[in-house]
């Protein structure tokens, strides 16, 4: 058959795009280690998809808004970690791939040193500080004294959370994510379970939080465990974990870029819950929480398959030219982006049936139209998950922290603006300057251009 320019075109572009896949898929670690957070995500999705409305029930909206507090608090207890983390990540897999088993072993070291200082140090200090948050909240029937002894508890679970974080990630490192992954399935199991049990029981918050806290300093001590196995795994002999300060100063270097990424990812986590609570009371928190928890979901999802790209680019560009980084990179966003907004449409167009099957009527209405306004932001969004990685990777950190910090900002400014004049609707629509974080892939793939260097 004679093909028409058109249909030339196409062609051409599909055999293109073709190629390029499967010189991605030849990177079997990069495809298996996509799946194994594929996984992560699926298992992590299905326990929220039964423990929510069973929460709602069981504990009644404004107490699951005290809970939803709780777990937010935790998650932004994270941004002082000081990305250490991902940053353990890239260099364990760099000084790996150069086959430098010194330069590994030290980068584990420096990194269990700094995690441990920085935990204590932390926890201690927002142990102290904790009373001044319990009197932000406007509340029904929770008291003041409820909120602030559940922030006090949450609190001693940022260490062993920080310090199995770190663990784990020496894994990553390696581009093992199969032990990562069942590792997270397991200690999710046993947090949804508890939760399920004592809210079962007697709705208690306070217990529910204990638990959490037990079950996080539990799955820490199992980490350094898993993490040692690894360790003597991979033959690196135990005389070359000794504390070197050249190490410490190079990952914590990095890692505040890294970190200052997450003090604007905090709106998602806890600020932005805070802002809806001073605004609009628990009740509002408990809605916004359920519409952001299963809007942030394509959020979760690109983020759990492209984490495996983090080891992945930095062994690459230690081997490959810029431009075809760059054609990995596009490979990979299109790969995200495809499916992503694909199933944004279908959720989309079944989300008030869903939502009602889900929590019911009266929870499932009051939820939707935030609902829809954060699926969209939210499924956009995702597609830059593979340049978001690439930049940590690549050596570009303080733009993933720029973007973040101004998303950070300007989402809590349009939340107190938004909602103080729409409501719940209003603070979803803030979470639209999270569209500012697409100057990530903007600035990667001109660097990648401009030829600049990798190292």
């Amino acid at each position: 058959m004679i093909k028409t320019p058109a249909r030339f075109a196409v062609y051409e572009t599909t055999i293109a795009v073709k190629r390029l896949i499967e010189k991605l898929l030849n990177h079997r670690k990069v495809v298996r280690n996509g799946a194994f957070g594929l996984l992560d995500f699926f298992a992590s999705s299905f326990l929220t998809l039964i423990v929510t409305p069973l929460l709602v029930y069981k504990l009644g909206v404004e107490q699951f808004g005290l809970w939803s507090v709780s777990n937010a608090l935790l998650g932004m207890l994270g941004i002082f970690n000081f990305g250490l983390a991902p940053t353990i990540i890239k260099y364990v897999a760099e000084y790996w791939s150069k086959k430098d088993v010194e330069g590994t072993a030290g980068i584990i070291s420096a990194a269990l040193v700094l995690n441990l200082t920085l935990a204590v140090l932390i926890s201690l200090l927002l142990f102290v500080f904790s009373p001044l948050l319990s009197g932000l909240f406007l509340k029904e029937t929770v008291t003041d004294a409820q909120i602030q002894e559940v922030i006090r508890i949450t609190i001693w679970g940022f260490a062993p959370m920080t310090i199995r974080n770190a663990m784990l990630a020496v894994s990553k490192g390696f581009q093992d994510f199969k032990v990562v992954t069942l590792f997270g399935i397991w200690t999710n199991l046993f947090l949804n379970g508890f939760a399920i049990l004592i809210a079962v029981v007697d709705g208690d918050v306070y217990k529910m939080t204990v638990s959490m806290v037990v079950i996080l300093w539990g799955s820490c001590f199992a980490a350094i465990i898993v993490t040692g196995n690894k360790i003597r795994a991979m033959k690196i002999p135990p005389h070359y974990l000794k504390i070197r300060l050249r190490f410490i100063k190079e990952i914590y270097q990095f890692s505040v870029f890294v970190g200052l990424t997450s003090v604007g990812s905090v709106v998602f986590s806890f600020a932005d819950r805070l802002a809806v609570g001073a605004l609009l009371g628990l009740t509002a928190v408990s809605y916004y929480t359920i519409a952001i928890g299963v809007a942030n979901k394509f959020l979760a999802v690109s983020t759990a398959v492209t984490q495996a790209l983090v080891p992945a680019f930095s062994a690459w560009k230690q081997e490959l030219k810029a431009s075809e980084i760059s054609q990995k990179l596009t490979t990979a966003i299109a790969a995200v982006s495809i499916p992503i907004l694909g199933a944004a449409s279908l959720l989309l167009f079944f989300s008030r049936p869903l939502m009602v099957l889900w929590l019911g009527e009266s929870v499932g209405t009051a939820v939707l139209p935030s609902l829809r306004i954060l699926v969209v932001i939210y499924a956009s969004v995702s597609c830059i998950a593979p340049a978001y990685q690439a930049a940590n990777a690549l050596g570009y950190p303080w733009i993933n922290t720029a973007g973040s910090l101004l998303m950070g900002s300007f989402t809590i400014i349009l939340i107190i603006i938004l909602g103080g004049k729409l409501g719940l609707p209003g603070a979803a629509l803030a979470n639209g300057a999270i569209g500012v974080l697409f100057i990530i892939p903007v600035y990667v793939y001109r660097n990648l251009r401009t030829g600049q260097s990798l190292r």
